[in-house]
């Protein structure tokens, strides 16, 4: 009887640990000075040809540790915009991380289907935050930023009048299958 009172404490005391609870996903939208960059980047000598981005995505919280936060990226929506050649469309998802502390770092993973192209990964590297979270200011590339690259560069702002959509992670993933 004994060891059972102890079983029930224990599993009392665990259960009354904090829970630990995520908000909604949350709309972003993305403002100026987002770009997308198609040309030599550092080390090379090539122009680069410099596009105005515009478009939105949502981020849902999907874990933490005990110095950062995980989120997921879905439904990117945007567009190059390109008047002589016409726009166009970004779809994808991916993840974003924010490590606290005095310096915050993060990194920014996204797999994104650029017109009717295979899918393609695109990364910031853990690099220092440029704006205080909940804004994002993070450049990604597909190339590690080194001589002939696309670049995003992602400035962007929550934004509560973006409705929250289906995921199109299943699309981009049949686009890895083909």
């Amino acid at each position: 009887m004994p060891l059972l009172a102890i079983a029930f404490i224990g599993f009392v005391g665990l259960a009354s640990f904090p829970q630990i609870t995520f908000a909604e996903t949350t709309g972003y939208v993305l403002e100026e000075p987002s770009d997308f960059q198609d040309g030599c980047q550092d080390g090379c000598a090539c122009p680069i040809v410099v596009l105005p981005l515009r478009g939105t995505f949502c981020l849902t919280p999907a874990g933490q540790g005990r110095d950062f936060k995980v989120f997921d990226v879905r439904d990117v929506s945007w567009v190059i915009a390109n008047d002589v050649l016409g726009d166009t469309f970004v779809v994808g998802s991916g993840t974003f991380r924010i490590l606290s502390g005095a310096d915050p770092l993060q990194r920014l993973e996204l797999d994104l289907v650029i017109g009717e192209q295979a899918p393609v990964h695109f990364d910031s590297g853990l690099v220092p935050a440029a704006a205080e979270f909940p804004e994002i200011e993070v450049s990604i590339a597909m190339n590690d930023f080194f001589c002939y690259d696309n670049v995003f560069s992602v400035h962007a702002r929550p934004d509560e009048s973006i409705t929250v959509q289906a995921t199109n992670w299943g699309r981009i993933k049949s686009l890895y299958k083909r």
